[in-house]
């Protein structure tokens, strides 16, 4: 069961109102047994590694890393979320983390997750999106490795749906605070203009983000360009060491490379496997394939 149908199903759930979990449970017992049971389904997926290079946990990544990797990137969602700049095409791959760099972002996840908690105890319509968004990226953003990936924008579309949701429903008890304090046509007024406004703004940061996209250098220079600003010195970016380098020729027109890559910086000190296929184009040997992890 994918992500999608489940998310479908729970939100026509009893759950997502104030009725007990139990008297959910008892009225359709083999729908949940089904929502169960899929997830017995996903770990045997990753227990048998059909993508073990890239993801899941024999990707060579441990799920303690990859999870130190997530608290910082979850925060970037939803800053993103709010304000839509800055965002970035490739991520990269998992990175060493200290536990003493990650912390501060690690707190508001958890305090996020703490009032998720709490909330399913008065605000069960609160907790029933905290949940859902929590539900919907966990499977790529908690213990389970993607080695190649640390992180992707994209994973963020179904764990917005709460969020726009919530913004939705806040701004729309905001405005019917104020409408005590004003006449109905003042508050429509209001409510219009602030609608505008948030359109206006969204549209042209849409625009924005799609003019990187016009050329095929074009978003790759934004990643370039993000990547200098983060590391912007010697130090920070480190050094790039290759070893155990393997080259088989296939064809006079086709190499095929492998060997292993790390990098030298503080304080950690990244490292992997790659793969690469030359291919002779005219009178240049290009790269046609890239993998590393």
């Amino acid at each position: 069961m994918t992500r999608r149908e489940w998310l479908a199903v729970v939100a026509t759930s009893p759950f997502a109102r104030r009725s007990a979990a139990g008297t959910a449970i008892r009225r359709r017992p083999r729908l949940y047994a089904g929502l169960a049971a899929s997830w017995v389904v996903v770990g045997a997926i990753v227990a048998s590694g059909p993508r073990w290079r890239s993801a899941g946990l024999s990707s060579g990544v441990s799920p303690w890393l990859y999870l130190l990797n997530q608290p910082e990137l979850i925060v970037i969602y939803l800053r993103l979320a709010v304000w839509p700049i800055g965002q970035v095409f490739d991520y990269g791959l998992p990175r060493q983390q200290l536990l003493a760099s990650v912390w501060p972002y690690a707190a508001v996840v958890l305090a996020m997750l703490i009032a998720t908690a709490a909330a399913w105890r008065r605000h069960r319509e609160l907790a029933f999106l905290g949940s859902c968004f929590f539900m919907a990226l966990a499977p790529t953003s908690s213990i389970v490795p993607i080695a190649t990936e640390v992180g992707a924008e994209r994973r963020m579309y179904l764990p917005l749906i709460a969020i726009v949701i919530l913004c939705v429903v806040g701004a729309w008890w905001l405005l019917t605070q104020f409408s005590s304090s004003f006449d109905s046509r003042r508050t429509r007024a209001i409510g219009a203009a602030c609608l505008a406004a948030a359109y206006v703004a969204l549209a042209g940061f849409t625009v924005q983000r799609n003019s990187e996209y016009r050329s095929r250098t074009g978003i790759w220079q934004t990643v370039l360009d993000r990547y200098l600003k983060k590391y912007d010195t010697r130090a920070k970016m480190g050094t790039l060491v290759f070893s155990d380098i393997d080259m088989n020729g296939l064809s006079d027109e086709d190499v095929f490379v492998t060997g292993a890559w790390a990098i030298t910086r503080e304080p950690d000190n990244p490292h992997g496997r790659f793969t690469l296929l030359f291919r002779r184009i005219g009178n240049r040997w290009r790269i046609v394939y890239d993998h590393s992890s």
